[in-house]
């Protein structure tokens, strides 16, 4: 068995709330660790992910308070400086 570890990207540049032209929907509230993992050791041009939380949604808070986020009004998306990439990246995660 694999063990499964954190990713560090390595180009400041991309990464967490880094927005480009070219955006791809994961059709998720979340971001699989493959897709950064693939994205950080294959992409030569820069590249991001982002959510998008409904306006609209009724803000959540734990039972301390805290807010957390409304998993069924956040959606998750990949964002890529290069259309060619943005499509491998389709072609390879999304062509089942």
């Amino acid at each position: 068995m694999e063990l499964m570890t954190l990713t560090a990207v390595t180009n400041p540049k991309c990464g967490y709330l880094k927005q480009f032209e070219h955006i791809v929907d994961l059709k998720s509230n979340g971001v699989h660790s493959a897709y950064i993992e693939w994205c950080n050791k294959n992409c030569k041009h820069h590249w991001g992910w982002h959510f998008w939380q409904d306006e609209n949604s009724i803000p959540m808070r734990d039972e301390y308070g805290w807010p957390i986020r409304n998993e069924q009004s956040t959606r998750a998306f990949m964002s890529f400086e290069s259309l060619e990439e943005l499509v491998l990246f389709k072609l390879i995660h999304f062509s089942y």
